[in-house]
């Protein structure tokens, strides 16, 4: 099982989980296929485990505001189009 510092257990393919409408996501996958390195798309209960362990322990690489209307509708409120997802009206 991995730590939750990647520095510890990397070693040269990468564990990703991404958001494929996000553009981000797809400039990151995009980058870590040109460069040769393999990255694991997991989706397994363990993995995501593994994942909630590290975000716990590594606060900063969480998106913030992350906002939950009443309705259950969450957005990170970081652009306009997101914030307007939740705000009445």
């Amino acid at each position: 099982m991995h730590t939750t510092d990647p520095r510890t257990w990397w070693d040269g393919d990468v564990e990703i989980w991404i958001n494929p409408a996000c553009s981000k996501c797809r400039t990151a996958t995009a980058a870590l296929d040109e460069a040769g390195v393999v990255a694991d798309l997991p989706r397994t209960t363990e993995a995501r485990g593994q994942w909630l362990d590290a975000l716990a322990a590594h606060p900063r690489l969480i998106q913030r505001p992350i906002i939950t209307a009443d309705d259950g509708t969450t957005v990170v409120g970081r652009d306009p189009e997101s914030l307007a997802r939740v705000l009445p009206g």
